[in-house]
């Protein structure tokens, strides 16, 4: 994951340290593996797949 700090750079660090509250940046093809909240999107189109969740 991306973390961005409060500079608005991003840093890549594992997913293990992330909190709640941190803003992240996914890409294609990311997989996440927290709860997260869209803040912004810079495409049109979004396709999530659940498949991992179950």
């Amino acid at each position: 994951f991306h973390l961005q700090s409060l500079l608005g750079c991003f840093s890549i660090l594992p997913a293990t340290e992330l909190v709640p509250g941190d803003i992240v940046e996914v890409s294609v093809g990311s997989k996440s593996p927290a709860d997260m909240r869209m803040i912004e999107m810079l495409s049109d189109q979004l396709r999530v797949d659940q498949a991992i969740l179950t």
